[in-house]
């Protein structure tokens, strides 16, 4: 589970500390001011937090992911972040389902995939 500082301050802690959060974002290297306007696939993207920090600086992102996140729903309705959520394997995904988009993170998610290759070919 990913932590999260909402922003009425309520904190939520998980497994994975803000503070490494924050520095795995860091080191994606996305400048904020070239994200604006562009598409984020988050592929297992567990709780959402790389989609809703993205969407923060002006992405339009969605999250899949293999297990319904009650952390995500939560964040969402807190904030007023328009993140989607869809729970569905990865390896399962379709080129129609993932049409297009600017930008795909696969954080923690290739070395856990029985085909990367196949879906690497979709995306």
């Amino acid at each position: 589970m990913h932590s999260f500082v909402l922003p009425d301050g309520e904190r939520i802690e998980g497994e994975h500390s803000l503070e490494m959060l924050q520095e795995r974002f860091a080191n994606i290297n996305l400048n904020p001011e070239k994200i604006v306007g562009k598409s984020v696939l988050d592929l297992g993207g567990g709780d959402g937090y790389f989609s809703f920090e993205l969407q923060k600086a002006g992405a339009f992102c969605q999250v899949v992911d293999v297990r319904a996140s009650r952390v995500f729903k939560y964040v969402k309705s807190k904030t007023n972040l328009s993140v989607n959520f869809k729970r569905k394997k990865i390896e399962k995904l379709t080129v129609r389902e993932i049409g297009s988009c600017d930008i795909v993170l696969m954080m923690a998610v290739f070395e856990q995939l029985d085909s990367p290759l196949e879906l690497l070919s979709k995306i």
